[in-house]
């Protein structure tokens, strides 16, 4: 059952009640297609699918709320809305997904879903359509509440959104052990200093959001991208490097600096960060004394199964 509301100047808040039939994609029919335009709080099964924040979805959202399996084997899932051109199921394979203002695929985790009794009756469907096993919903339930959208990590090369000039907190997730992890600023040059003796940032990301924090106005998803970590040459090593390539640009960067020399390399897609007039690959250095178990556990799988996942740029 799928309830949407939506502020009416006459009558307030106005209630309409749709039942949703699966969240299967194969199983979709047409009377499960549905319009969320400019509504703040559409609730499926009982639970609030709120865009993010208090704003509303935005204009022209019309199309199938479905439950995608990630590629990757650790990774359990989400809840996402695809946009379609049509109420016609054939349509779902030609539409795209509902991305959020800093690019990224709008979405729910199941972690989320499992582990907050609001979502109670989603969690029911899901097991009871077949759409996600038990023993899948009990690991995400010990995995608990995660940050919305590509903020966690269930294997090393897991298509990653950090922002390039902002420290950020990824989730590091090993079976069902989770640890947060502050992903370093990939563009700070050590040489240069400001005139407060701070570290200087030769490059910045440009973006039409601005979000407010209590210390500063910044752009939001400004400078962000799309990365995948990588094991570098030394990968057989007690510390092996991990290395970052660049899989999408997010938001333009430009450089700040005058006459900068190009020591640390503007980020390229589905480039290697390079450095140095040698073009040097950059590394994250990842050991024992640095980073915890689950990193460890990540790099330990991929040194024991270095194969790839083909990426779909537009549904990561």
């Amino acid at each position: 059952m799928l309830v949407l509301k939506k502020l009416s100047w006459r009558s307030g808040f106005l209630a309409k009640r749709r039942r949703v039939s699966t969240l299967c994609a194969e199983l979709l029919r047409r009377d499960d297609y549905i319009d969320v335009s400019n509504i703040r709080t559409p609730c499926l099964f009982s639970a609030p699918c709120t865009y993010g924040g208090k704003a509303p979805f935005p204009p022209n959202t019309k199309g199938f709320f479905y439950f995608y399996h990630s590629p990757y084997p650790q990774d359990p899932g989400e809840l996402r809305f695809r946009l379609t051109p049509s109420p016609n199921p054939a349509s779902f394979f030609a539409g795209t997904d509902l991305l959020r203002p800093e690019g990224f695929p709008w979405c729910i985790k199941l972690p989320s879903i499992a582990g907050q009794p609001t979502y109670a009756k989603l969690r029911d469907f899901l097991l009871a359509d077949g759409i996600v096993s038990h023993e899948t919903m009990k690991r995400s339930a010990a995995i608990g509440i995660v940050r919305r959208g590509p903020f966690q990590l269930y294997t090393l090369s897991q298509p990653l959104f950090v922002d390039m000039f902002v420290d950020r907190t990824i989730s590091v997730i090993s079976g069902t052990t989770k640890q947060s992890v502050r992903f370093p600023r990939l563009f700070v040059d050590q040489r240069l200093t400001g005139d407060s003796g701070k570290e200087r940032l030769p490059y910045e990301g440009t973006s039409p959001y601005f979000v407010y924090t209590i210390i500063h106005r910044r752009r939001r998803g400004a400078g962000s991208a799309m990365v995948r970590l990588e094991l570098g040459r030394r990968y057989a090593s007690a510390t092996p490097d991990v290395h970052v390539r660049v899989l999408k640009l997010m938001s333009p960067v430009k450089c700040l600096i005058p006459g900068y020399d190009g020591y640390l390399h503007p980020p390229q897609p589905g480039e290697l960060l390079q450095k140095g007039l040698a073009h040097r690959v950059r590394a994250i250095k990842v050991g024992p004394r640095t980073y915890s178990q689950p990193w460890l556990d990540l790099i330990r799988q991929a040194q024991e199964d270095p194969q790839e996942i083909g990426l779909d740029m537009n549904h990561i």
